[in-house]
């Protein structure tokens, strides 16, 4: 008899935390993988293996170079996982971490899962370069980033699910001819206890309209179309607020801002929320995500969204209700929309409401219920 009924493997704890609690809240016994040493209260089984001082150097090398040293913590992990798939009923890794532990679980007869937070990596490689192309940035993929994609698309094949969070990433393995049976779709949740206003006061009238966009700065995230469409509308009572850190690809684009717009760097969570309950809008333009949960934590803090079909939410985002949505990587289109909402504000609060109310289903204990009746029909 297995010890375990899943072994999962992950670098990063925020990708895998809520799917592996969800998973023993209904009564699974999980055996975590992982590469900090710090204990998670309440986690009792896990290893944590030598990985972690990568993690962390990647703190303290040039920019352009903290993926490789990452990615060398992913093929650590990924080999001691491999060693130890045998241990459990079926193994549970993430994307770009897992394929020889995939490989491993396949030779042994169990079930392999790879979770995807990201569009098709054929998707992904396209339109990320495509864009890299069309701003001239001589930023490309670096040879690194060029590996993990190949091992990427190799995990594809060696996994027998693939475990997705919207439907917009879903259609991106499906064009790419991805088998429609191997895809098991599980959205994101969000603490909404957490996000939510504790009490009801106005956001008066009397102050600039705010918008927030909160992200990594990078041009997937629809940062150079968010400027250009601030530029364009040159709002004088509006300001937007940047929250993130800088990635190498927007170095530049970050040391000329447009009048009205700051950037604040990273938050932690509370800082964000009060952040959030100052707004009145937010905002995230992205070329691609998986399912962007910063638009569920905004919504959850009773803000309307201004989003991308590619942001993988507009099943949440209610387009004239909870927020809109519009195309992606068009400038016109995003400060048209702007501009609606900030002649629009006395109608934003009665949106915040509605965005709460849609995103209020989308918990965290719901996601990991699903992820257990999927693996229980897949260990049965």
């Amino acid at each position: 008899m297995k010890d375990w009924d899943v072994i999962a493997a992950s670098v990063w704890r925020s990708y895998r935390y809520h799917t592996t609690r969800g998973l023993r809240e209904a009564g699974l016994r999980v055996l975590v993988l992982e590469a900090s040493p710090r204990r998670i209260v309440g986690e009792k089984h896990r290893i944590s293996i030598p990985a972690f001082g990568l993690t962390q150097a990647r703190r303290l090398v040039p920019s352009n170079m903290r993926d490789a040293v990452l990615f060398s913590a992913y093929r650590r992990l990924d080999a001691f996982a491999a060693r130890q798939c045998h241990l459990g009923k079926c193994f549970w890794g993430w994307s770009g971490q897992s394929l020889a532990a995939l490989k491993a679980a396949r030779r042994q007869g169990l079930p392999g899962i790879l979770d995807s937070g990201s569009t098709h990596i054929g998707w992904f490689s396209e339109r990320v370069e495509r864009e890299f192309k069309l701003h001239g940035t001589n930023f490309s993929f670096p040879p690194s980033r060029h590996r993990l994609n190949k091992i990427i698309a190799a995990e594809y094949d060696a996994a027998e699910f693939v475990c997705i969070p919207s439907k917009f990433v879903a259609s991106t393995f499906l064009d790419a001819g991805f088998p429609e049976e191997k895809i098991c779709l599980n959205p994101y949740g969000v603490d909404v206890q957490f996000w939510k206003r504790t009490s009801e006061e106005e956001r008066t009238a009397d102050r600039p309209f705010h918008a927030i966009f909160t992200g990594t700065m990078l041009l997937r995230k629809g940062l150079w179309y968010l400027l250009e469409a601030w530029k364009k509308l040159a709002p004088n009572d509006a300001k937007l607020t940047l929250v993130g850190s800088i990635y190498p690809d927007c170095q530049q684009l970050m040391k000329n801002l447009p009048p009205g717009v700051d950037w604040v760097g990273r938050l932690d969570q509370a800082a964000l929320r009060e952040l959030y309950r100052q707004a009145d809008l937010f905002v995230l333009p992205s070329l691609e995500e998986g399912m962007a949960r910063a638009v569920l934590e905004a919504m959850a803090a009773g803000l309307p969204a201004l989003v991308t079909y590619e942001t993988g939410t507009t099943d949440i985002v209610l387009e004239g209700e909870s927020g809109w949505v519009i195309p992606s990587a068009d400038v016109d289109a995003l400060a048209s929309r702007l501009q609606h909402a900030i002649e629009s504000r006395d109608k934003l609060r009665g949106m915040g409401a509605s965005a709460l109310e849609r995103v209020a289903p989308f918990t965290w204990k719901a996601y990991g219920e699903r992820a257990a009746a999927f693996l229980r029909n897949v260990n049965s």
